[in-house]
């Protein structure tokens, strides 16, 4: 058995209810602006470590134009 059968095991439990949390929260929203002025719109690259529900990449996506994203869930 993987050792992380069990942490995967959790983690599936309870997924959908930190996604409904966390998803839409808005309160780093200035400091994503911020980090968006900060990144050259042309051939802009940003690596996703996949730490979330994906809600800054979300938010990143709709405020910069991203050339390349790269994202894996994948562990």
């Amino acid at each position: 058995m993987n050792r992380y059968q069990e942490t995967f095991k959790a983690w599936n439990k309870i997924a959908q209810i930190y996604q409904d949390k966390f998803m839409e929260l808005d309160l780093y929203n200035e400091a994503y602006d911020t980090f968006c002025e900060l990144i050259p719109v042309k051939n802009s690259k940003i690596l996703e470590i996949a730490c979330g529900p994906g809600n800054i990449t979300k938010y990143l996506l709709g405020k910069i134009l991203i050339i390349e994203l790269k994202a894996s869930i994948s562990l």
